[in-house]
């Protein structure tokens, strides 16, 4: 409902906020509504498409932008509506977008209005842009303006030397313009490959120029179950409340690893570089003859991720991640296990859970065309039949439980 009243108007701030507050509420706690202190990440950031480090939840004041762009896309390629007389008014950051996102081919120049198409002449001529009615650019077409050299009597006023500059710089770029007869201007939408709005596009475009998040990438795109993405998430934004972070807000004495009891307890270190994480990261790699992939004490945690899982074959590098982002968040959970219950199992002990899970997962996503089972499973090699299915779910099984076992006999 919100999506086509955005279509049409621009929705008021406050039902954007109420919005916004019950969805914050389902991510955050799993109710209608949540105090500030249990939001891990601040909402702007969470509304970032997966790639670019956030959650992918749809931002409503810049989808309502991306919608209104539709409408100047349409009165601009298409002037046949009987709409387009009608006073409306645009926000200035849909306007500008526009401008950046359509190149004008002008034909005939029957259609491209001098002022609105023709973009670069207000970032080349600003005072001379200003200098033209608002009226006459919005009416005023390429074709009209170079019949006898219009567009220089709809200038208003005297111009100062800054703006004689602008006006003969102008002057020569439309000398260049040659019209096609009998060929109708064309609107191209940049961010598409058809040339055609696209919400989509437009919408992805009001975040250009953000930075990366390092791993979000590969993350995005890991088969794995949503609640160890989501862990991994918060992770790689050092979200996560670790003992150092508890330390850090003063709500911890101490800031020493669950596990080691020796080094403090960041992220980095409980996932990675820990002593009893390395011997987890052993007893998974060394049956998989990966042992030269083990993390070092001074790994980090991404850096790690991103260039260990260049080192794999291509088609097995979705198992990889799967692999990765299931180990670390049962690391986690032994971690929590130790700080609330007292009680965590030995490295061999949890490299079989995690064997376990794989298991779980793996047929959870057995028509992806990438499980864990291929990745886990090196001696089994004809998987996959048809459109990528598993064509012998026991047998990865058993030969994943058979591969346990030797190397706990080793």
């Amino acid at each position: 409902m919100a999506v086509h009243i955005s279509l049409a108007v621009e929705l008021p701030s406050w039902v954007i906020n109420s919005i916004d507050k019950i969805r914050r509420g389902f991510i955050w706690d799993g109710s209608e509504a949540v105090h500030g202190g249990r939001c891990s990440v601040a909402w702007k950031k969470v509304t970032r498409p997966t790639d670019l480090g956030g959650l992918g939840v749809t931002d409503l004041v810049t989808l309502g932008y991306a919608l209104h762009m539709r409408w100047e896309w349409l009165a601009h390629s298409n002037c046949s509506h009987v709409w387009i007389d009608l006073p409306s008014q645009t926000e200035k950051i849909v306007k500008a977008m526009f401008n950046i996102s359509v190149h004008v081919k002008v034909g005939d120049g029957s259609k491209a209005h001098k002022c609105i198409d023709c973009s670069s002449i207000e970032f080349l001529a600003p005072i001379v842009y200003n200098a033209i009615g608002k009226k006459i650019r919005k009416k005023r077409t390429v074709l009209e303006a170079l019949q006898h050299d219009q567009w220089i009597t709809d200038i208003q006023g005297s111009l100062l030397a800054s703006g004689l500059q602008q006006y003969f710089h102008l002057y020569d770029k439309i000398q260049n313009i040659q019209l096609l007869s009998f060929v109708p201007d064309k609107f191209v939408w940049r961010w598409s490959n058809s040339e055609q709005y696209l919400a989509s596009s437009a919408y992805r475009t009001f975040f250009t120029g953000l930075c990366e998040i390092p791993g979000a990438k590969q993350l995005s795109k890991a088969m794995a179950q949503q609640r160890c993405k989501f862990f991994v998430w918060l992770a790689l934004l050092d979200r996560c409340w670790t003992s150092e972070r508890l330390h850090r807000h003063n709500m911890r004495d101490d800031d020493v690893c669950a596990f080691c009891a020796q080094e403090r307890e960041s992220i980095q270190h409980l996932l990675l570089t820990c002593v009893f994480s390395r011997q987890v990261w052993s007893h998974l790699l060394s049956p998989l003859r990966l042992v030269y992939l083990m993390p070092t004490e001074e790994s980090n945690m991404v850096d790690w991720w991103t260039t260990t899982r260049k080192l794999i074959h291509k088609d097995k590098r979705k198992g990889f991640d799967t692999l990765v982002i299931l180990s670390w968040w049962l690391l986690w959970k032994e971690r929590n296990s130790l700080v609330f219950n007292n009680s965590y199992k030995q490295p061999s002990s949890l490299v079989s859970y995690i064997q376990e899970e794989g298991s779980n997962c793996g047929s959870v996503l057995v028509s992806s065309p990438c499980p864990i089972f291929y990745f886990l499973v090196p001696d089994v090699h004809v998987l996959y039949i048809g459109r990528g299915r598993v064509c012998n779910f026991k047998l990865c099984i058993l030969s994943l439980l058979l591969n346990a076992k030797r190397a706990q006999a080793r």
